[in-house]
């Protein structure tokens, strides 16, 4: 026999009822609650991991340019004693390191607007990236000045490698004279007699040069030289006319930039 409810116990089946529903709200909020935390977290760390990978850009960058400035220290006063083709490689090679740096900073730079870009578009995340980025930024603005130091200097100690390698050649150029007069004495030959020995009436071209004058007794050439030496004295031309084999033998001086320019020496020539 079901007994008659009273209000009491109404009331009170009531009250447990409202007390149950109240636990599931509060559970199910608390749920979503822990689920946008865990979403945000997922956020703050892939967030994060952009920046990091930003840091590891510029540390690549700063190594570089390290090394880069370790290459180029010998460069950044004039060094009188350094040959020209040392000078350029040496440039050379700064400036591939320094090359380098530029690709790790323009990573870094598009990493560190990815981060910022995240950041401004969740309201969650926002000012997230101000604990590193500010940071970060100084640190590629260091790494750039460094960078763009090394690379202004290599720029001039091109150009000094430049001016250096034509008066070393030049020089080149007054010794290959002297050789080949003294051929010529040997031989007891003009020069245009001399110049028909090396390849006929026809103008001598770089090949023929390279095997005269690599022939010349005692004349001592670096790999490469004897063909520098002709697009030297060819001056831009494809081969060397009689008249620029002549002008050669009749050893005048031309100095570089800074000096005195066309100072003529008269000697005895055959020619």
């Amino acid at each position: 026999i079901l007994e008659p409810i009273t209000f009491e116990k109404f009331h009170a089946m009531h009250l447990k009822v409202g007390v149950a529903k109240s636990e599931v709200k509060a559970r199910l909020k608390r749920a979503e609650e822990a689920e946008r935390q865990r979403k945000l977290e997922e956020q703050r760390n892939e967030v994060q991991k952009i920046i990091d990978e930003a840091a590891e850009s510029l540390k690549a960058a700063e190594d570089l340019t390290t090394q880069a400035e370790n290459t180029a220290r010998p460069l950044f006063k004039e060094n009188d004693n350094m040959p020209a083709s040392e000078i350029e490689a040496t440039a050379v090679e700064a400036d591939t390191l320094a090359k380098k740096t530029e690709g790790e900073l323009a990573a870094a730079s598009e990493k560190f607007a990815k981060a910022e870009d995240a950041c401004e578009a969740n309201a969650d995340l926002k000012g997230f990236d101000k604990k590193d980025v500010p940071r970060l930024w100084k640190w590629h603005e260091d790494i750039t000045a460094r960078a763009e130091k090394v690379v202004a200097a290599m720029k001039k100690a091109r150009e000094r490698a430049v001016q250096k390698a034509y008066a070393e050649m030049d020089q080149k150029r007054l010794a290959a004279a002297r050789f080949i007069r003294a051929r010529m004495g040997a031989e007891s030959k003009n020069g245009e007699q001399m110049y028909a020995s090396i390849h006929g009436d026809a103008p001598i071209t770089k090949e023929k040069f390279a095997e005269f004058i690599k022939a010349l007794p005692d004349f001592e050439l670096a790999e490469g030289e004897a063909e520098r030496l002709f697009e030297h004295i060819a001056e831009g031309a494809a081969d060397i006319a009689k008249e620029k084999f002549l002008e050669l033998i009749r050893l005048y001086y031309k100095c570089v930039k800074g000096t005195v320019f066309n100072e003529e020496i008269s000697i005895k020539s055959k020619t």
